[in-house]
């Protein structure tokens, strides 16, 4: 058996370091170098045959990792890849010049998530969150609603981001845009507005195994923090808020429905706060989906607990969704499901040893949830 390599959590690599400390206190070099790579290569072309975007949206620790890694297996599919990061503002140049070279790493590790996900420099990672984040600096710091709506979306935005993609496509010869972005859970209109045919799955886990894991992410990353502060302004530069000691609540409109979140991270009860957490942001998603009808069509719930325990037929839906032919789909799961089946350790479903409340907290979103989501043939339940 092949020895396990795990990552350290303070292994952020010189160039990412780097790239990350120059645009943050430079924060106009990125959209300028995107500009230059326009005018450099000019308008990408579209490709031949365009599938539609593809994001996996949730709350943190829900198994959207994982499922990016399926999904950027699909034919023609790519994604935001670890080693994108340092040239993410030029991503034709940055690929071209990547390509030539071969640097990075090659030997695959686990992740400083310590969940049994290996990955290299070219495993998909979620990194849209930086452009977000570039031009609606309010993001995360909790002075105003992160659930955007397309009416917020800044100036230019829209067309960066379209850009963007389209160079990436280009650069890679790839037909379809895959794409993590779990804070997007909030923001499915907004996304829609920049791309109108994007397709969105979004994992369901059951509150107290999810709650579970984020305690011991946020646990884990508190331990890396105080061994090296560097890793916290990495996961801020990335956008990774959901745990360590600089977490934060997501705003989705109401201060008090905020306040009490950020009030039990900041007293120690983090069990608490996550629970509230997971009820309000999937609350946010219900609302949505009762109150828009074409919203619901490009929306796919799927239990994280599917996934694991027999993915196959959570895979079909999936793939329908996602318009595959019925061979390709085929070959798809074929290829995707074991993987899925063996993700995450199996400790990592264990319940939290606590009084009952994060069901208690969360029963009445979790019953409305489960009217959106179709039995998948499985028999497991959130």
């Amino acid at each position: 058996m092949e020895p396990r390599r795990v990552r350290p959590a303070p292994a952020v690599q010189r160039r990412d370091r780097l790239a990350g400390a120059l645009f943050e206190r430079l924060p106009s070099v990125g959209p300028r170098l995107s500009a230059l790579e326009d005018a450099a290569i000019g308008t990408a072309p579209v490709p031949a045959v365009h599938q539609p975007e593809l994001y996996v949206c949730g709350v943190a620790r829900c198994g959207s990792t994982a499922l990016l890694q399926a999904l950027a297996g699909l034919p023609g599919a790519t994604a935001h890849r670890y080693a994108d990061f340092a040239g993410l503002w030029a991503p034709y140049w940055w690929n071209w010049w990547r390509a030539r070279t071969r640097l990075g790493q090659a030997v695959a590790v686990e992740r400083a998530h310590g969940d049994g996900i290996r990955v290299t420099d070219e495993s998909p990672e979620a990194l849209e969150e930086v452009l977000w984040m570039h031009f609606h600096p309010w993001l995360h710091r909790g002075l105003r609603s992160e659930a955007l709506e397309p009416a917020d979306l800044a100036p230019g935005f829209t067309d960066l981001l379209r850009r963007h993609v389209a160079k990436l496509l280009w650069v890679r010869g790839a037909t379809r845009y895959v794409c993590k972005a779990n804070y997007h859970l909030v923001r499915l209109r907004a996304v829609r507005a920049v791309f109108p045919a994007a397709r969105f799955v979004v994992p369901i886990r059951a509150p107290s195994a999810h709650v579970a894991s984020l305690l011991r992410q946020d646990a884990r990353f508190r331990a890396f923090a105080a061994a090296d502060p560097r890793i916290v302004a990495h996961l801020r530069r990335v956008g990774h808020y959901e745990f360590g000691p600089h977490k934060r609540a997501v705003h989705l409109g109401d201060p008090r429905a905020f306040a009490e979140v950020e009030s039990a991270f900041a007293g120690g009860d983090a069990a608490r706060g996550y629970a509230l957490s997971w009820a309000q942001q999937h609350a946010w998603l219900c609302d949505a989906l009762d109150a828009d009808p074409a919203l619901r069509e490009c929306v796919l719930l799927v239990r994280h607990e599917d996934l694991r325990a027999d993915p196959r037929p959570a895979l079909r839906r999936i793939a329908g969704h996602a318009a595959l032919a019925p061979d390709a789909a085929d070959a798809w799961i074929a290829r995707v499901a074991p993987g899925l089946a063996s993700s995450a350790p199996p400790e990592d479903d264990r319940a939290p040893a606590d009084d009952g409340r994060v069901d208690a907290i969360t029963a009445d979103t979790l019953a409305r949830l489960s009217r959106h989501i179709e039995p998948s043939g499985s028999g497991a339940r959130v």
